[in-house]
Protein backbone atom coordinates (compact mmCIF):
# COMPACT_ATOMS: atom_id res chain seq x y z
CA UNK A 1 0.00 0.00 0.00
CA UNK A 2 2.66 2.50 0.83
CA UNK A 3 4.96 1.66 -2.81
CA UNK A 4 1.63 2.55 -4.67
CA UNK A 5 1.28 5.28 -2.44
CA UNK A 6 5.19 6.26 -3.00
CA UNK A 7 4.29 5.51 -7.24
CA UNK A 8 1.60 7.26 -7.32
CA UNK A 9 3.25 10.17 -5.63
CA UNK A 10 6.32 9.70 -7.81
CA UNK A 11 4.04 9.39 -11.06
CA UNK A 12 1.90 13.24 -10.17
CA UNK A 13 5.67 14.96 -9.09
CA UNK A 14 6.77 14.34 -12.38
CA UNK A 15 3.65 15.44 -14.41
CA UNK A 16 4.38 18.34 -12.48
CA UNK A 17 7.79 18.98 -13.06
CA UNK A 18 7.04 19.13 -17.15
CA UNK A 19 4.89 22.26 -16.31
CA UNK A 20 7.75 25.08 -17.17
CA UNK A 21 5.82 27.63 -14.58
CA UNK A 22 6.59 25.25 -11.65
CA UNK A 23 9.94 25.12 -11.95
CA UNK A 24 10.47 28.88 -11.05
CA UNK A 25 8.17 28.09 -8.06
CA UNK A 26 9.25 26.97 -4.43
CA UNK A 27 7.23 24.39 -3.41
CA UNK A 28 6.99 24.07 0.09
CA UNK A 29 5.38 20.18 1.70
CA UNK A 30 4.41 19.61 4.80
CA UNK A 31 3.96 15.72 5.61
CA UNK A 32 2.04 15.15 8.57
CA UNK A 33 2.79 11.78 10.18
CA UNK A 34 0.75 11.04 13.03
CA UNK A 35 1.47 7.04 13.64
CA UNK A 36 3.99 5.11 14.75
CA UNK A 37 8.12 4.32 13.65
CA UNK A 38 6.70 1.55 11.18
CA UNK A 39 4.51 4.04 9.34
CA UNK A 40 7.23 6.95 9.71
CA UNK A 41 10.04 4.79 8.02
CA UNK A 42 7.39 3.61 5.13
CA UNK A 43 7.45 7.28 4.10
CA UNK A 44 10.92 7.87 3.79
CA UNK A 45 11.16 7.12 0.42
CA UNK A 46 8.50 9.69 -0.65
CA UNK A 47 11.05 12.46 0.51
CA UNK A 48 13.58 11.69 -1.39
CA UNK A 49 11.36 11.77 -4.49
CA UNK A 50 9.69 14.87 -3.64
CA UNK A 51 13.11 16.91 -3.01
CA UNK A 52 14.63 15.56 -6.49
CA UNK A 53 11.48 16.11 -9.14
CA UNK A 54 9.55 19.00 -7.54
CA UNK A 55 12.87 20.87 -5.69
CA UNK A 56 10.53 21.35 -2.45
CA UNK A 57 11.24 22.43 0.93
CA UNK A 58 10.07 19.49 2.85
CA UNK A 59 8.80 19.73 6.75
CA UNK A 60 7.88 16.77 8.71
CA UNK A 61 5.26 16.52 11.24
CA UNK A 62 4.97 13.27 13.95
CA UNK A 63 4.55 11.81 17.15
CA UNK A 64 7.04 12.13 20.18
CA UNK A 65 9.53 9.11 20.09
CA UNK A 66 9.49 8.82 16.67
CA UNK A 67 11.90 11.27 15.58
CA UNK A 68 15.09 9.16 15.70
CA UNK A 69 13.79 7.49 12.69
CA UNK A 70 14.30 10.63 10.37
CA UNK A 71 17.09 12.14 12.27
CA UNK A 72 19.63 14.03 10.27
CA UNK A 73 17.79 12.72 6.58
CA UNK A 74 19.34 15.18 4.26
CA UNK A 75 15.87 15.98 2.40
CA UNK A 76 14.10 17.31 5.37
CA UNK A 77 13.96 20.95 6.57
CA UNK A 78 12.14 20.97 9.92
CA UNK A 79 10.76 18.21 12.28
CA UNK A 80 7.82 18.76 14.43
CA UNK A 81 7.30 17.13 16.81
CA UNK A 82 3.87 16.21 18.45
CA UNK A 83 3.38 14.84 22.13
CA UNK A 84 0.27 13.55 22.08
CA UNK A 85 0.46 13.39 26.40
CA UNK A 86 1.01 17.20 26.46
CA UNK A 87 -2.20 17.96 23.99
CA UNK A 88 -4.13 14.90 25.78
CA UNK A 89 -3.82 16.02 29.40
CA UNK A 90 -4.48 19.98 27.93
CA UNK A 91 -7.50 18.44 26.17
CA UNK A 92 -9.05 16.44 29.54
CA UNK A 93 -7.70 19.41 32.13
CA UNK A 94 -11.52 21.91 32.14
Amino acid sequence: MALKRALLAMIIARLYAQYTFWKYIKMKILVIRIGNIGDVLLTTPLLRVCTIITDATIDFALNKGTEAMIEGNPYINKIHIYDRQVYKFWLFKN
